[in-house]
């Protein structure tokens, strides 16, 4: 039984604006600081906590997440659930989109802590962080952005922003 059957009679999704209120009372559902929402089931009396990324787009697609794939926010903003913002992908591609951003966010250069004429290139490649050591302060900046460049192009062919 997927998440869309099991939450339909309980929680109502709006595709548009993305919000997630209780289908009886009407309330909005509110998402934690981890990005999971309660619901609680009154006729079995328990409480379910689930993604609110995948609950809005199994509810907003009718069907379940095929296995293998996972939910790709487009915008990057989490709190941000509306369907159009919602993509799956296959998760290699998911796994490629979320190193990119990292390495966008992390991706520096610095000094080389011992060699006076050296450049350090801090990264991230297949999950692991990696260091390339340049000697010319040029050719640093240049394999700096040519990395930039290839993780904003990896982004830019599955997000969208304003």
């Amino acid at each position: 039984m997927s998440a869309a059957d099991k939450f339909k009679p309980l929680v109502c999704y709006d595709k548009f604006t993305g919000r997630l209120t209780n289908r009886k009372t009407g309330a909005l559902l509110s998402v934690d600081e981890y990005g999971y929402v309660v619901v609680y089931d009154k006729s079995v009396k328990k409480r379910y906590k689930i993604s609110a990324i995948k609950l809005a787009w199994e509810l907003g697609n009718d069907r379940e997440l095929p296995e293998g794939f996972k939910i790709l926010v487009r915008n990057l903003d989490e709190s941000d659930t509306s369907l159009g913002n919602l993509l799956a992908v296959p998760k290699e591609a998911y796994k490629e989109i979320s190193e990119a951003v990292r390495n966008l966010e992390k991706m520096k250069l610095t000094p080389h802590p011992a060699d006076q004429y050296g450049y350090v290139i801090h990264y991230i490649e297949n999950g692991v962080p990696r260091k390339d050591i340049c000697h010319d302060v040029i050719a640093a900046k240049q394999q700096l952005i040519k990395r930039q460049l290839a993780a904003a192009k990896v982004i830019n062919k599955y997000c969208i922003f304003d």
